[in-house]
């Protein structure tokens, strides 16, 4: 049976910062059409990419987010046990593995963090697993195929059952939303700064 699961950790495709004076930009990748993620320098000229450089062979590192201060990079892998790993930016675009964690479900596919950057919020996929937060909702999928999708138009959306799929605080830091790709819905959570824990809002979802 598939299931939602939201995580909340205490603590992009494509994400940039700014290093001593040089931009880097990670680019996550599915295998095997990537062997993982990658390291670019930034041309701030011309938004060029170049040295492109393997950093990290963590499977299907599909997900980043990247803490205000550039610091910090979170990384998702988007396999059937996911993990989230968190990683120092060097001075020089080096990463080093500050910690590791299970994602608290399969397939991270959305990361994001709260406006004080205190808490990581994950949208898994499927699955449900523990963590210092978790959410399972319930409800009828919608429909096989969009009502407003254009002419010719094949997506199927995986509306077979609840598949959380983006999690975000609002600016406050005091409300979380999730969208759910198979149940057409946004759920929406009052969010404790404190405890990092979700309380469904009224309504739950719209």
């Amino acid at each position: 049976m598939h299931t939602r699961t939201l995580l909340v950790a205490s603590l992009s495709m494509f994400a940039t910062a700014a290093v001593a004076q040089t931009q880097y930009a990670w680019v996550g990748t599915y295998n095997p059409n990537g062997e993982g993620l990658y390291r670019f320098t930034v041309n701030p000229q011309t938004g060029a990419l170049n040295d492109k450089t393997l950093v990290s062979k963590l499977p299907n590192a599909a997900q980043l987010t990247l803490s205000q201060d550039g610091k910090t990079l979170y990384l998702a892998s988007e396999v059937e046990q996911g993990v989230v790993q968190a990683l120092r930016v060097g001075d020089n675009g080096e990463l080093s593995e500050l910690s590791q964690v299970a994602s608290g479900g399969a397939g991270p596919v959305y990361l994001s963090l709260t406006p004080n950057g205190r808490h990581l919020l994950v949208a898994n996929y499927v699955s449900l697993g523990d963590a210092t937060d978790t959410h399972q909702d319930q409800g009828e999928p919608g429909a096989a195929k969009p009502e407003a999708a254009v002419e010719g138009s094949f997506a199927i959306s995986d509306h077979n059952g609840p598949h959380a799929h983006m999690i975000a605080a609002d600016p406050s830091g005091k409300y979380v939303f999730s969208t759910d790709l198979g149940l057409d819905r946004i759920y929406q959570y009052r969010f404790d700064d404190r405890t990092g824990k979700l309380t469904p809002n009224d309504p739950p979802f719209i």
